[in-house]
């Protein structure tokens, strides 16, 4: 659902083509990304609703939060990292992997 800042409802998308959507931004060009959790991917919308693109990790993994900063996505996974992708999908780097010390991460959400 898209709501204005009294909480009401102006548009609903995306229900035919999202499983169990988390995190979710909106970028520079007002296209939204939705972190979709269900089919493991990471589906981008145009204001209007329509689905544009749709990409997802090469390490089968969950997505759950996401911004976009610089043209470039930034989504934490479930397998305890950030990946980082272009504007177009395109899978760019990876950080973090599991654990507790330098380099490491556990179950990163917000950014």
């Amino acid at each position: 659902n898209v709501i204005d800042r009294s909480g009401m409802t102006l548009k609903t998308f995306g229900s035919d083509v999202l499983d169990c959507p988390w995190g979710v931004c909106v970028t520079t060009k007002g296209k939204i990304a939705v972190c979709d959790w269900g089919s493991a991917s990471i589906k981008e919308f145009s204001q209007q609703g329509k689905l544009i693109k749709e990409f997802s990790s090469s390490f089968s993994a969950k997505p759950y939060y996401i911004i976009h900063h610089n043209g470039k996505y930034f989504v934490t996974f479930d397998t305890h990292c950030v990946e980082v992708f272009k504007n177009d999908g395109g899978f760019l780097y990876r950080v973090g992997e599991k654990g507790s010390g330098e380099g490491q991460l556990r179950d990163p959400r917000g950014m």
